[in-house]
């Protein structure tokens, strides 16, 4: 879902324009580097981004009043902007571990399989063994870093309400305090949609969300490898895979972490497009009923 050969073209594509000012060695040179160390989300994820900065280009009243104070421009608008930048950014560090994460659980599966070694397994019974510490790593980092694309976006967004909440939080519950009011009561509905997904990394209690224990109190691993008599499942770990009864798991046959995960993005993607999409929609309209455009 994140990086594919569409993504790739599209990043060889732009610096090839390159070539006639800076010559082949150069443009060369860089699609190198971007092989080793480069990474995109891949267009369609992307988009509502381009999409926010492509508004902030048509420069709105608000941005216009900003750009009028020196002090305001340099720390409302690069905020304002950056936070969401950087929000693009945590999203891309969240992909990009899922495609380590699901390419070590395709390879295991695979290793697995050529050895039959469930073959070797009583029917009832599991065998739990292996080392799983790269996948605990990434699995950690993709929730830290699903928290932090939160509240990168809640500090950039609150901007515009002259506020500064670095807590997603925080700016879901005083959302409807915010002022101008048109505007805030626009995205509240957004947030309370989306929240409920977010509770493995903003608890209903503080220290409780699986963040909060990764973050202050213990490494939490990303499960334990269970082979059984019909295959491999990776059980338990910080998602309760196969004994998450609100997900309605399967003891037997538990869900795949990189598919509990894809739902994961699902739902920041989509909180994220709505919230940008909504606060551009809301400014628009408030500016033009107050005749600044």
């Amino acid at each position: 879902m994140s990086t594919n050969e569409s993504t790739i073209a599209d990043q060889r594509f732009d610096l090839n324009q390159l070539r006639p000012y800076l010559g082949d060695k150069i443009v060369d040179t860089m699609h190198a580097i971007n092989a080793i160390s480069g990474y995109e989300m891949a267009p369609g994820l992307r988009s509502p981004f381009v999409d926010f900065r492509n508004w902030l280009n048509t420069k709105p009243y608000f941005i216009e009043q900003w750009r009028l104070s020196k002090s305001d421009e340099i720390k409302k608008y690069g905020r304002f902007s950056n936070g969401v930048e950087y929000c693009e950014r945590a999203m891309a560090e969240c992909y990009y571990r899922l495609d380590l994460i699901r390419d070590m659980d395709t390879r295991l599966r695979k290793e697995l399989a050529d050895r039959n070694i469930s073959s070797q397994i009583p029917l009832g019974s599991t065998m739990c063994i292996g080392n799983t510490a790269k996948i605990d790593f990434e699995y950690r980092s993709f929730v830290l870093s699903y928290r932090r694309a939160l509240d990168y976006l809640s500090y950039g967004l609150s901007t515009y309400f002259n506020e500064s909440q670095d807590s997603f939080n925080r700016f879901a519950k005083n959302i409807l305090k915010s002022h101008p009011t048109a505007v805030s009561a626009a995205l509240a509905p957004i947030l309370k949609r989306y929240m409920p997904h977010f509770s493995f990394v903003i608890g209903d209690q503080k220290g409780r969300s699986t963040r909060d224990i990764i973050a202050h109190k213990a490494a939490l691993d990303a499960g334990s490898i269970n082979i059984r008599n019909n295959g491999f499942v990776l059980f338990g770990g910080g998602e309760n895979l196969g004994i998450n009864t609100e997900r309605g798991d399967d003891f037997l046959n538990p869900p795949t972490l990189p598919d509990v995960l894809e739902t994961r993005m699902v739902n920041l993607q989509g909180c994220v497009a709505d919230l940008l999409a909504g606060i551009r929609a809301a400014i628009t309209d408030y500016e033009k009923s107050q005749g600044w455009r």
